[in-house]
């Protein structure tokens, strides 16, 4: 009994180990139309843009920094906006209307940027995950890297600029 109880205490220590910190991914995706063009500027209008929108959420007593990106398969270095203020808010369309991103919480979230292309692999599970993900987070949490993925992207309804 004492042995079982043994095996039982530590194969739980053992999981709970490997279980994720409580951080959430939130990926957007929406694309910006150049808006109202004039005839004579048609040869020199901007095509559509796509613009995705990266938040990282993890309880307040974690600090981490987030280090790679990989989306739809491409890897970026990555950059963050710490400390943004939920509820995330962004223009719905061009009514004026919202839709919020990020509801409000108490756990720190960072705004991800991609940057340059990286170099070099940092995880091999990260490129892995990658070809079933749309979105993968490559972050450090006390010195090591962990990895939080989105399976697909929220697409947003598409804005016009003006």
């Amino acid at each position: 009994m004492g042995k079982a109880l043994f095996v039982l205490f530590f194969s739980f220590v053992g999981l709970t180990s490997f279980a994720q910190t409580g951080v959430k991914v939130y990926g957007y995706v929406r694309d910006v139309l150049p808006g109202n063009i004039p005839n004579r500027q048609v040869r020199s209008a901007k095509p559509n843009t796509t613009t995705y929108m990266i938040y990282i959420s993890a309880p307040s007593k974690y600090t981490i920094t987030p280090v790679e990106v990989w989306i739809n398969g491409e890897k970026f270095s990555a950059k963050s906006l710490p400390n943004v203020k939920t509820p995330v808010l962004v223009p719905k369309d061009n009514t004026g209307n919202q839709i919020s991103l990020v509801a409000k919480t108490s756990n720190k979230v960072q705004q991800i940027v991609t940057a340059a292309p990286a170099e070099a692999t940092l995880s091999a599970s990260a490129k892995t995950k990658a070809g079933t993900n749309e979105l993968v987070i490559v972050y450090k949490l006390n010195g090591k890297l962990y990895t939080a993925s989105l399976k697909k992207f929220t697409r947003l309804e598409t804005l016009s600029a003006e």
